[in-house]
């Protein structure tokens, strides 16, 4: 009896996906290769994006974390449909008796936002993808309870670190001594996600996690309640939409998105990312200034969000996606996260939308005619995914050290 050959490769394992598996650019390059590996294990860019937002809350602090939220637009290529996810975060009832003192590194009367990550996440991959929740958060997971190596884009973000009156003196202990190319772990923060993991975000709304996060905020003179965390609900929304030639373009903004511009890093990141299915997701994590309120959880690894600057604008995320619906294909995403994202972003789109030049072209093109402070991440397919992957690149703003790649051959 001769035994035949078999492809023991499982969907959910990197490697499941042979050849071309999608195009990922983001801010941060641990988070563009997380958005890799659950293309080439065969999950959607549903999938993809929350590794990469779980990631980014992990390796990029100062812009992303579980204290946080953010706006997606999100493209299903089989049900060919564009949907906006606001998972923006709302103000704490009870503001914050201790956050910022007059004249200090943040001001005083602001108040923290209800943390909105996990359960903006949890909606995404719910309602977009394909594989299980859990085996999305396990590399984060990992990420922050074993280390990893500090890369340039948060070594460069490092120097935004609040200091001064108001601020948390364990935020300031945290990141002591880190920098680029150190190791950093951060063993709270694996536990959080760990929890999150095992028992869905629920657990960090209307849970036994909701309960301890509320009773720490309020011992830390925090008005942070679990009527807060169980109201904080993700929204899908439709999308803004114009119309050039056979493609549509979606777009979904903040109020401030138009708002001013700056040089400093932000307290913002954007990612992009394709399948090779033509699936597609491009979204803007905030957390509405550098390391947001600049008070850290004890004990659960995240920083709370600063609710004034998010509501404010103070930090503008800006989310593109380019459709041709008679055919299903994907054209072109662009995510912007910083002051001045909007205007960043649609200089970058112009020359795109009329399929000339490329990505990266086109990115400095853009910085040199827009005064933004604002980082912007790309990724284009000309010719469309999924018939013509060959045409697909992905580019990632210069200023940064961000990380752009086309996933396989």
């Amino acid at each position: 009896m001769v035994a035949g050959c078999a492809d023991d490769r499982q969907i959910g394992v990197v490697g499941y996906i042979e050849g071309f598996s999608g195009v990922v650019a983001a801010d941060e390059p641990q988070a563009v290769l997380a958005g890799r590996d659950i293309l080439s294990a065969g999950g959607r860019a549903a999938d993809a994006a929350v590794a990469m937002a779980f990631t980014l809350a992990v390796t990029l602090p100062s812009a992303a974390g579980l204290g946080g939220g953010g706006l997606c637009v999100v493209y299903d290529a089989k049900a060919n449909k564009a949907e906006t996810l606001d998972f923006l975060p709302g103000p704490a009832s009870g503001g914050m008796a201790a956050y910022g003192a007059p004249g200090g590194a943040f001001g005083g009367g602001r108040a923290v936002a209800v943390p909105a990550l996990g359960r903006g996440m949890f909606a995404l991959n719910a309602k977009y993808g394909t594989l299980r929740w859990e085996g999305l958060l396990a590399a984060p997971e990992n990420l922050a309870r074993f280390g990893f190596p500090v890369s340039r884009a948060f070594g460069q973000r490092l120097a935004d670190l609040p200091r001064g009156p108001g601020v948390d003196r364990r935020l300031s202990a945290r990141f002591a001594g880190v920098s680029e190319g150190g190791r950093y772990s951060d063993v709270d923060l694996a536990g959080l996600i760990g929890r999150l993991r095992q028992r869905g975000p629920g657990e960090m709304h209307d849970g036994q996690l909701a309960r301890e996060i509320a009773q720490a905020a309020q011992a830390e003179g925090i008005g942070l309640t679990v009527e807060d965390l169980r109201r904080q609900l993700p929204r899908w929304l439709p999308t803004t939409t114009a119309e050039r030639g056979n493609e549509i373009v979606h777009t979904a903004t903040t109020p401030g998105a138009a708002g001013g511009s700056g040089g400093a890093a932000p307290g913002a990141t954007g990612f992009v990312v394709a399948d090779s299915y033509g699936n597609a997701v491009s979204c803007a994590l905030t957390l509405g200034r550098p390391f947001g309120s600049g008070r850290i959880m004890p004990n659960q690894g995240f920083v709370l969000a600063d609710a004034s600057a998010v509501a404010g604008g103070g930090e503008a995320l800006a989310t593109l996606l380019m459709i041709n619906p008679n055919v299903h294909e994907f054209h072109l995403a662009i995510a912007g996260a910083g002051a001045g994202a909007a205007a960043l972003q649609s200089a970058v789109a112009r020359p795109l939308l009329e399929n000339e030049g490329d990505a990266q072209a086109a990115i400095a093109g853009a910085i040199s005619a827009v005064a933004s402070g604002a980082r912007v991440n790309v990724a284009s397919c000309p010719q469309g995914i999924p018939p013509k992957p060959a045409s697909c690149r992905a580019a990632t703003d210069p200023r940064g050290a961000g990380y752009a790649l086309r996933a396989g051959s």
